[in-house]
């Protein structure tokens, strides 16, 4: 009997139970990690000067477009 098994008998936990509460404890450790990363990336985002400031349509450019696109 190998050493992690023997931890997992005292346990009261069969081998297939302990593989499944580690995948379990990955999983949420690796959704947590995925939150947290993408609320931090979203405040970088936010703070990012490009976004805040929006400039106008060029009217020319899109009558252009538009005008290309009727024909």
């Amino acid at each position: 009997m190998m050493k992690d098994e023997k931890k997992i008998s005292e346990q009261g936990l069969s081998k297939e139970g302990a593989t499944r509460r580690r995948l379990f404890g990955q999983s949420g450790g690796l959704v947590a990690s995925f939150a947290i990363g993408s609320v931090l990336t979203g405040q970088a985002i936010a703070a990012s000067p490009s976004t805040a400031a929006v400039s106008s349509p060029d009217t020319q450019t899109l009558n252009q477009f538009l005008k290309f696109l009727a024909y």
